[in-house]
């Protein structure tokens, strides 16, 4: 039996016993006892550094750190474990491994994964004084292929939906169900998880991505409707962070903020970052609110003349309002993508898919920017999700599952673009 079809009868059964209870709730029979809430085990992360939208990405015998929140600090670890459950030859096993600790500080620890662990996304057990459960935050990679799949998904907005929140919540689950389908190495997530930053929100986001993505690692960045960050780092920690994938891949994520740009600590942090890391082929860096409002190639460099010209005011502008409330940044933005030669940047908040081939006269180099569709806040014709294949030896991209409507980076209208996979009926979807 396919793992597939196993999850597919564990959510039947838990439909079935749903049905059940409220049958049977208006007669004299013994009450049946309620199924808990999906949240109801979801806890405020006590680390700031990984967690179910950040982890640490390690070999077999790799050390990493674990910052601890101040008001979660342990005076003193003693032990600490890793466990995962994998559907393998029609059984479910559970993968489970004691890693050493060592103290730096009161907040700072390192974990060493034992050299013979299985790979896979693991939760991290840690026991002081207290016990320290930090969920779907290690991903153990054995080896690093040629191909490395990625679904992107942007927009959640958790606590509503469109035309109602019962209706974000299908989509949220049948999206969520479609990236386990198409089975991709990871799940980039370009923010707006939650709608007005409640707790219950973030709780519940929690909960659908341990039920239904749960062998999945996320990589995920906050949005303008997770802002301010207070309840978002709560639950997911910092909003800014960075990951490699052995010596091929740098992933970048920063945060927009309600504003549309990252802030000049942020923009020096990255320079940083990828002049340390200048020697790693692919480079990706993800936020919320997209560079362009454009469709299609362009061909320029980040001193045009057009870099400089306020989009509100020009029409044929290729940027979008967000980066063009601040020119400067934009300009500095584009540099770096030219001079460290980025690959890919992602980003979603306007809830429609545009890519735009961005080709430096400058450098001659090629930074894609892809933004992805919401996944359930759209019109109920729009909703979806990006599946791309990144050849990691030569860089290309391919998008092997694609709607019958996808564009990819053709120089069309930037207002009927249908890149997504649909997670909505197809009859609904046709632009």
């Amino acid at each position: 039996m396919k793992k597939t079809t196993i999850v597919f009868i564990l959510f039947a059964l838990i439909i079935m016993v749903s049905t059940i209870s409220l049958t049977t709730s208006g007669t004299t029979s013994p009450a049946t006892p309620e199924l808990p809430n999906i949240d109801e085990y979801v806890t405020e992360l006590p680390t700031s550094n990984i967690g179910p939208g950040t982890p640490a990405i390690v070999f077999p015998g790799d050390t990493f750190t674990v910052v601890f929140k101040q008001e979660y600090a342990p005076s003193q670890l003693s032990m600490g474990y890793i466990f995962t459950v994998k559907v393998e030859n029609d059984r479910i096993t559970t993968y489970n491994y004691t890693v050493t600790i060592n103290k730096i500080d009161d907040t700072h620890y390192n974990i060493t994964i034992p050299t013979d662990a299985t790979g896979g996304l693991y939760d991290l057990v840690l026991y002081g004084s207290n016990k320290y459960v930090i969920p779907r935050s290690v991903w153990i990679i054995t080896s690093i292929g040629d191909i490395l799949n990625i679904v992107h998904v942007s927009d959640l907005h958790f606590g509503t939906g469109y035309p109602d929140e019962t209706i974000g919540r299908y989509k949220r689950f049948s999206g969520m169900m479609l990236a386990q389908l198409l089975s991709p190495d990871l799940v980039i997530d370009t923010g707006d998880e939650a709608d007005t930053q409640a707790t219950t929100q973030y709780r519940e986001a929690r909960a659908y991505r341990y039920a239904f993505l749960y062998s999945l690692p996320v990589l995920l960045n906050p949005g303008n409707h997770d802002y301010p960050n207070e309840n978002f780092i709560k639950y997911y920690g910092t909003g800014t962070w960075y990951r490699l994938i052995g010596n091929k891949i740098l992933i970048i994520a920063l945060n927009t903020r309600e504003f549309g740009t990252p802030d000049w600590s942020q923009l020096k942090w990255t320079q940083t970052l990828l002049d340390k890391y200048k020697n790693i082929p692919i480079k990706i860096i993800q936020f919320h609110h997209p560079v362009f409002y454009w469709q299609g190639e362009l061909h320029l460099y980040y001193n045009s003349t057009i870099f400089y010209q306020d989009p509100h005011k020009v029409s044929n502008s290729p940027v979008s309002y967000y980066w063009g409330g601040n020119l400067t940044a934009l300009r500095y933005f584009l540099k770096l993508c030219e001079d460290y030669n980025v690959s890919i940047v992602f980003a979603g908040h306007i809830h429609r898919d545009q890519f735009v081939k961005y080709v430096s006269t400058r450098t001659n180099t090629t930074t894609y920017f892809i933004t992805t569709t919401t996944l359930a806040h759209g019109t109920g014709t729009y909703n979806g999700l990006n599946y791309i294949r990144i050849n990691l030896e030569n860089f290309s991209l391919e998008f092997p599952y694609k709607s019958p409507w996808f564009a990819g980076f053709e120089n069309i209208s930037r207002n009927r673009v249908y890149n997504s996979l649909p997670n909505t009926r197809p009859d609904l979807v046709s632009p």
